[in-house]
């Protein structure tokens, strides 16, 4: 079997050109549909913005459906989408958005915004870190993205989801700017397992394709489109000089030589404080992962809030029991707890939570012979700024952690804590105490009481 990838270029007037490993070849949006079939191809280039204002019927854009595309990802094919991928289209019969066929219903923030983080190992592992990085200024983000909740009609994620398997479409970021959405962002297609440990869990069994949205990193499409061909691909649209001509020297040259050598020399000095100074603030920006977080990743930094707070903190060694331990010495004795650590993108948490919990005291009393405070630390609506959320915790979630002793709390308010703790207004003994003395839910009005002006 042939390892040669064949890639095809849709919105794009081109020779085709071949590499050792691709051949690519450029085809116009009016190309009827009857005489290309874009899943004989393994990566889709597809170009929004040289779209006509309105498309004939029967070409390519008639193709791209929902069941087309999800059979596309299923075997693996990765579309690369560049340019404005939010523009309308109008076809005659219809107008649809340009990336419906993803089967996500997206909302797009317009505000112009910058850079604050990047993936560098997924824009390595999908061929784009100088594209992403020659444009530090964009001009919209995504805001959220939500499947079309049963309505996907022929499509793989509706048709053939059951009780202990599914297929998803999950987001992940390229680059972020300062409000955590995404600029530039990738779709996994995925298979997911039920655990079987508890409903509404599940674990990825397999990925499959990923369509990889990228906003042009230039004002002219022919220049991002060669940019990313050149990294990504490894064509180019110019017409390139051969290898001998660079042996050669022009007068006056070697004095823009050195030139040049002094400068790349200053370039790497300045580039290693750069890297330097984006790590410290990495690392500063760090609490910020509870806000966002999911699964391990949130366990981890919810646990190292919590002993930047003053806690005494057990981690896990087992997977799927308890997420951690703490101890806590006040002015009123000493305390300890048992945690479980959720996130969810719905926005209220179901009654799992606090059945887990239950189930984690009474391991306490056989195992360790100590009957811990239960608490629970959450994570609601994920795709949402921590500031817009309402309240995660329904009325009999209430009612279940107010009969069980549960004490709970999100991570928004866990957060704000660590704050007033490095302002130096948080009374420590005072956070814990109530904490510890609390069942229900910790509230933002629980947290004003143990500011320092306030005791």
């Amino acid at each position: 079997m042939s390892s040669t990838e064949r890639v095809a270029v849709v919105g794009w007037n081109g020779d085709d050109a071949a590499t050792d490993s691709r051949i690519v070849k450029f085809f116009n949006w009016e190309t009827p549909s009857k005489n290309l079939n874009l899943k004989d191809y393994d990566i889709w280039v597809l170009l929004p913005d040289t779209i006509p204002d309105r498309m004939p019927s029967g070409t390519i854009w008639d193709a791209l459906d929902v069941e087309y595309v999800h059979d596309a990802l299923l075997h693996n094919t990765v579309i690369y989408v560049l340019g404005d991928a939010r523009r309308r289209i109008d076809a005659g019969s219809y107008t649809r958005d340009f990336l419906s066929w993803l089967g996500l219903s997206i909302r797009w923030d317009s505000a112009r915004s910058t850079v604050e983080r990047n993936a560098p190992e997924l824009a390595i592992r999908f061929g784009v870190t100088e594209y992403i990085g020659a444009r530090r200024t964009w001009d919209y983000a995504l805001e959220w993205a939500v499947d079309y909740s049963g309505t996907l009609g022929g499509s793989i994620l509706g048709r053939s989801q059951t009780s202990i398997s599914k297929y998803t479409l999950d987001i992940f970021s390229l680059c972020m700017n300062r409000y955590n959405r995404c600029i530039a962002f990738g779709i996994q297609l995925s298979l997911n397992k039920s655990t079987g440990r508890y409903q509404g869990e599940w674990r990825v069994e397999t990925s499959y394709g990923a369509v990889i949205i990228l906003p042009g990193n230039s004002d002219e499409v022919v220049d991002y489109l060669n940019s990313f061909l050149v990294e990504a691909i490894g064509v180019s649209l110019k017409e390139q000089p051969p290898p001998w001509v660079e042996t050669l020297t022009v007068h006056g040259q070697m004095e823009l030589d050195e030139k040049l050598s002094d400068l790349y020399a200053k370039q790497d000095e300045i580039a290693g404080s750069i890297a330097a100074v984006l790590d410290d603030r990495q690392k500063l920006r760090s609490p910020l992962g509870v806000l966002y977080q999911t699964g391990t990743e949130l366990e981890v930094s919810v646990l190292d809030m919590l002993e930047q707070l003053g806690a005494v903190v057990e981690r896990p060694t087992e997977s799927n029991l308890e997420d951690g331990w703490l101890a806590v010495e006040t002015n009123q004795g000493k305390f300890e707890g048992v945690l479980e650590i959720k996130s969810t993108k719905k926005p209220q948490f179901d009654s799992y939570g606090t059945k887990q919990l239950l189930e984690w005291v009474t391991r306490g009393i056989q195992l360790r012979t100590k009957k811990y405070k239960p608490i629970f630390v959450g994570n609601a609506a994920l795709m949402i700024s921590h500031t817009e959320r309402k309240n995660p915790f329904p009325k009999n979630w209430i009612e279940q952690a107010k009969l069980g002793d549960i004490v709970a709390l999100t991570t928004s308010t866990l957060f704000d804590a660590y704050v007033m703790h490095k302002c130096g207004t948080l009374a420590s003994d005072e956070f814990w105490n109530r904490l510890f003395s609390k069942s229900g839910v910790f509230a933002a009005t629980d947290l004003e009481a143990c500011s320092k002006s306030n005791v």
